[in-house]
């Protein structure tokens, strides 16, 4: 994943890679993000983004992510809450399991 930060905005991009033997269609990425940070994404490529119950993102797929192949999306956002935003101690999980490359 790469971050880029601005003081109430920022970029990140995710790229995924399928190190398997078969095509993956309509995967989801979920952003379990930090307690007490709100995100606002204001644009989105690669897939498209919805919210959960919790707060967290989901994203799902656009296209197929072929065998052998990488897909990326990414997201731009302003956000409230702490200003040393950081997904590191966030979960991402992805189903069906590939790689995720951060």
């Amino acid at each position: 994943m790469v971050l880029q930060r601005a003081s109430t905005g920022l970029n990140q991009s995710v790229a995924l890679v399928n190190e398997g033997d078969v095509v993956v269609n309509n995967w989801t990425v979920e952003l379990d993000l930090p307690a007490g940070l709100v995100l606002d994404v204001t644009s989105v490529w690669g897939a498209k983004v919805a919210g959960d119950a919790e707060g967290d993102l989901l994203f799902t797929a656009l296209d197929y992510n072929a065998a052998g192949a990488t897909a990326g999306f990414g997201f731009n956002a302003s956000y409230t809450g702490d200003e040393a935003v950081s997904f590191a101690g966030s979960e991402l999980s992805f189903v069906p399991h590939v790689n995720l490359v951060m």
